[in-house]
């Protein structure tokens, strides 16, 4: 009988052991995988007010992930792949400075078979406003370092409800999911490092002019690349889309079956468009894949852009650009109206003569795209420089248009003088405008840069009129006059504006 007791003894004290080691095992066969949002996601952040706002990251699957934030609190299960995501409910704008939380929540069976201690995660100094992406070339990368008056400007920088956002140069063959970046409050030494000569001057007096009229936080994220085509901004989606676009598809096509059949022969080979940095050779989609992807689905109030250098040559075909560029933004970030203000390409000697202007064309092409906006540069350019250091009026000209479109500033009419008719009279060719209640020249002397196309061909200069809201061209056999241009070359100086400093734009324009 004792025997008996001792071998049920030693089977109790196995059982218990082994149930020891089975919960052992239990808790450590799953190490705890960190918590982490998205690198947008961080101290001195700016959420959208009035829409929901997605918050993401990654995480330990099947977890869950709760998020507060002011007196909401959202919860979101990791999937599979290791994400999750919340969404807050529409916020009203708000200049106090606010904390926001996010961790697990665990479990009585969670905390049994996770080993490790999980951290709750704070994000401090959040502020809920309004969030623009600013995306372009050199003239949107160009800093507050480099901006003309630079003195002046950066004595006006005492705004710590702007904040900003500064994505690194990258491409990639495939959209990424995240970028490494911080935010920054409006201060000088984050103006003038980093970047080209700073944070982006384009963007940076464009939500400046907007903070000062609306008084609610601007979030500003600068996404530019120097010497970019649009091409590699355009989502793959929006490349197969468009037949004239085609050709950037099958340029992806081909890339891919190269790289998966170097994968046959190397698990570790590398995709050929790997590692192109080089702005002359970059290729379809892959700025986009590598700094704009990893955005999505971001709450954005809407994109400034500055761009099309690169591109000056396609003509028509960058009105087609823009459009896919447009649409796929829109996609993406689940917004069909979401605003798209851009800035006209600024005068420079680009070799061929007629150049720019036909250029110029496709860009106001693009403006009938409902929810967009050109901002004016003809009279801001340096001929003897691409990247013209004046940068305050194209961002407080982009402003204006927000201002206008998309905040009801009805007060604010933020579109230049533009031609609508040119008609014939005994006198010469009148030339009538929109949106010149008063049209003046900077320097009083006439309006300059006016020409007139004759029957036969001839194109000769013409002696130009102010006359309230039309210019008269005093020209001789005004019947033979069949095509009046205004500032039509690479290079022009023009003098004719309205009361408010917009300058006329460019055109040509047949006779009625």
């Amino acid at each position: 009988m004792l025997r008996t007791c001792g071998y049920r003894l030693l089977a109790l004290v196995s059982s218990i052991l082994l149930l020891v080691g089975c919960v052992t095992m239990e808790k450590t066969t799953e190490p705890l995988v960190p918590l982490k949002t998205s690198r947008l996601f961080l101290n001195n952040m700016v959420l959208q007010r009035e829409v929901p706002v997605p918050v993401w990251g990654t995480g330990h699957p099947g977890l869950t992930v709760e998020v507060r934030f002011r007196d909401q609190v959202k919860r979101s299960v990791v999937d599979e792949e290791g994400r999750w995501m919340v969404w807050l409910d529409p916020m009203e704008a708000s200049t106090r400075d606010e904390e926001m939380t996010i961790s697990y929540v665990l479990s009585e069976r969670d905390r049994r078979r996770i080993a490790g201690e999980p951290e709750v995660r704070v994000l401090r100094g959040v502020l809920v406003g309004d969030v623009w992406l600013c995306a372009g070339q050199s003239n949107m990368e160009m800093g507050m370092a480099a901006i003309a008056d630079r003195d002046r400007e950066l004595e006006d920088i005492d705004y710590p409800h702007i904040r900003l956002y500064l994505i690194p140069k990258s491409t990639g063959p495939f959209p990424e999911r995240d970028v490494p970046g911080a935010w920054f409050p409006s201060e000088r030494e984050y103006l003038v490092t980093g970047g080209w000569f700073g944070f982006s001057a384009v963007a940076y007096t464009f939500g400046r002019k907007l903070h000062k009229e609306l008084g609610v936080p601007i979030g500003l994220i600068q996404a530019a690349y120097g010497g970019s085509p649009i091409h590699a901004w355009i989502p793959e989606e929006e490349l197969r889309a468009f037949p004239e676009l085609a050709r950037y598809a099958e340029m992806i096509d081909e890339a891919r079956a190269e790289y998966e059949d170097a994968l046959k022969r190397d698990p570790a080979a590398r995709h050929p468009w790997e590692g192109i940095t080089d702005y002359d050779k970059l290729k379809p989609a892959t700025i986009y894949n590598a700094m704009i992807a990893p955005l999505v689905p971001l709450a954005l109030k809407g994109v400034i852009w500055y761009q099309g250098e690169s591109d000056v040559g396609d003509g028509p075909l960058y009105t087609v650009k823009m459009r896919a560029l447009i649409q796929g933004l829109r996609r993406l970030f689940g917004d069909p109206a979401l605003p798209f203000f851009f800035a006209q390409i600024a005068p420079w000697d680009y070799g061929t003569e007629g150049l720019l202007p036909r250029f110029w064309e496709a860009q106001a092409a693009v403006l009938e795209v409902p929810h967009t906006g050109m901002a004016p540069t003809v009279d801001v350019g340096d001929p003897d420089d691409i990247h013209p250091r004046r940068k305050r009026e194209v961002g407080e000209r982009l402003a204006l248009l927000a201002l206008h479109d998309v905040y009801g500033r009805d007060d604010i009419d933020p579109f230049p003088p533009t031609a609508v008719r040119v008609v014939r009279e005994p006198s010469g060719v009148r030339v009538i405008f929109a949106h010149a209640e008063r049209l003046v020249t900077h320097d009083g002397n006439p309006p300059r840069e006016f020409s007139v196309v004759r029957s036969s061909g001839e194109v000769v200069p013409a002696p130009a009129l102010i006359e309230g809201q039309s210019v008269l061209l005093q020209v001789e056999h005004p019947e033979e006059v069949r095509e009046v241009r205004y500032a039509w070359r690479n290079t022009p100086e023009v003098n004719l504006f309205d009361e408010s400093g917009l300058p006329a734009m460019p055109f040509s324009l047949r006779v009625e």
